[in-house]
């Protein structure tokens, strides 16, 4: 069982916090463009708090990421 409390200290882009999947596995092409510090740092409730994980993202995104970045 994954326990995340109130996000402060459960990782956006490396815990399993969606249904005890990693987003890495859920959308991977999305993962790929998103630099290592951002993904060692954004918290669950601050990438959530007002869509900010938008932010972390540095590329592009093409039609397969925008769909990936939809279903989180």
């Amino acid at each position: 069982m994954v326990v995340i409390g109130d996000g402060c200290r459960s990782l956006f882009w490396l815990d399993n916090w969606i249904d005890r999947q990693l987003i890495q596995l859920i959308a991977p092409d999305l993962f790929l463009v998103v630099p290592v510090r951002r993904q060692d740092s954004t918290s669950v409730v601050a990438g959530l708090a007002g869509n900010t994980r938008i932010y972390d993202i540095t590329s592009a995104l093409i039609v397969c990421m925008l769909s990936q970045f939809l279903t989180l």
